[in-house]
This record gives C-alpha cells, sequence and structure tokens, in this order.
C-alpha cells in the first residue's frame, strides 16, 4: 500500500538494504521486535533454559514469518529438533498452543500474550516508521515527533508496549 501511494506511513518496518533503496525511514527505532518462544501456562514438560526438554516437540509458527528462521537457528545452535505446525493469523497460532494441538509457540513479541509462558526471547532487531521517498517532508515531520516525545517522555516506548502487549 505504501508502494502504490494508499498509505503515507507504515510503523514498525525492519531495515533493509532493499527497502532502503526505496523508502525513507525514522532516524530512530520506535520499537524493538524479538522472536519469542512460548508455552502454555502449567506445561510442566518444557523446561525454560533445559533444551533436551525441547527436544521433538510440535511447535506453532505463522506462515511466512522471519521469525520462524530465527527459532530454526536457535533449535540448531541447541541441538534440538521439533515438528512445525503452520497457522494464518496469531489467533490461530494461539487457539491451537491453549488447546494442546501445538506444545509451543514462535512468533514475535509484538503480540499479546495469553495463559503464556515465556521460555526464551532472542534475535531483537529495531522497526522504524517508513515513507516513500517522495515523502520527505512527511519524514521530518515523524523525525521531530520521536525527538519531541525522547525529549518529555524518554520511556514512551516502553509505556505504549505494556499497554497494548502486558498481560496486566
Amino acid at each position: 500500500m505504501l508502494r502504490n501511494g494508499e498509505a503515507d506511513v507504515v510503523t514498525s518496518v525492519s531495515k533493509t538494504p532493499e527497502r532502503e533503496q526505496e523508502f525513507l525511514f525514522s532516524d530512530q527505532s520506535i520499537v524493538v521486535n524479538s522472536t519469542i518462544f512460548t508455552v502454555r501456562v502449567g506445561n510442566q514438560n518444557i523446561v525454560q533454559g533445559d533444551h533436551t526438554t525441547y527436544d521433538g516437540i510440535t511447535v506453532g509458527m505463522l506462515e511466512n514469518n522471519s521469525k520462524n528462521a530465527n527459532f530454526e537457528r536457535f533449535a540448531k545452535e541447541h541441538s534440538f529438533t521439533f515438528s512445525a505446525v503452520y497457522f494464518d493469523d496469531q489467533d490461530e497460532l494461539s487457539a491451537a498452543l491453549q488447546d494442546g494441538t501445538v506444545d509451543a509457540a514462535v512468533s514475535g513479541n509484538l503480540r499479546l500474550l495469553d495463559n503464556e509462558w515465556l521460555l526464551k526471547s532472542f534475535d531483537s532487531n529495531p522497526f522504524y516508521n517508513c515513507t516513500r521517498k517522495d515523502r520527505a517532508d512527511l519524514m521530518r515531520k515523524i523525525n521531530t515527533a520521536i525527538n519531541e516525545m525522547d525529549l518529555h517522555d524518554p520511556n514512551w516506548r516502553d509505556t505504549l508496549h505494556d499497554t497494548h502487549y502486558s498481560t496486566d
């Protein structure tokens, strides 16, 4: 939509060399996105940090999500195998974890955890605001706004994260 002019700004975008060729990015990140690995509350079979308990589990993942490759590297680094089951959206993934269809879930940390224990958070990447290159005027306003927010409330990123993604 950004490319076609149907949107002026896209938030929470990771910078890549290819994207930087086509779009403008804010000077500062607005959020950090990490890969998270979770289990349903009460699961005593998969123990945080004990990678031997991870071996052979069924892991729910979102279809075509970059976090999947991060988890595959994590599994290889810690010498355990898993079977992946793919879902179209986060609601389906969460439901599958709760009903026992999968033993664990892999996603980004920008989702509300409900009745889940966090086993591991890793591969953090900053996300930025993004506009078309012909909207340098808009990007200047975005950069000014971020600088003002940082000046007046240096914790605004944490506040927004807690407001939208905290289980409290």
